[in-house]
């Protein structure tokens, strides 16, 4: 069960970069698969706002490295909401490689 107090958690030290160039082409790269949370997935979370749920986390990639996990939530990227797994595709590209963003979770 999921502890109602640990609701959010910033990964301060996540690095939005590619380790191979092959897939970041200059442009930011976090290493996650999304969907975004419908009414029924925010009630069987216990979850009382909008967010992305994390089902897939690429081994070795930056997201990995911060200690996203299969089942978070992300609730926001450098404070900024995110909703829509686009929304955060595009906000993680366009994010300068090498920089160091925070993100706000739910686990």
């Amino acid at each position: 069960m999921r502890s109602k107090l640990s609701h959010w958690l910033l990964a301060a030290a996540l690095l939005a970069v590619a380790a191979a160039p092959a897939f970041a082409a200059g442009r930011g790269w976090l290493g996650v698969t999304t969907q975004a949370t419908d009414s029924d997935l925010r009630r069987g979370l216990d979850l009382d706002r909008d967010g992305l749920l994390v089902n897939q986390v690429e081994d070795g990639s930056p997201a990995d490295r911060a200690g996203l996990r299969k089942g978070d939530v992300i609730l926001s990227y450098n404070s900024r909401s995110v909703t829509e797994p686009s929304e955060l595709r595009t906000m993680v590209r366009d994010t300068e490689p090498g920089r160091t963003v925070s993100l706000g979770i739910w686990r």
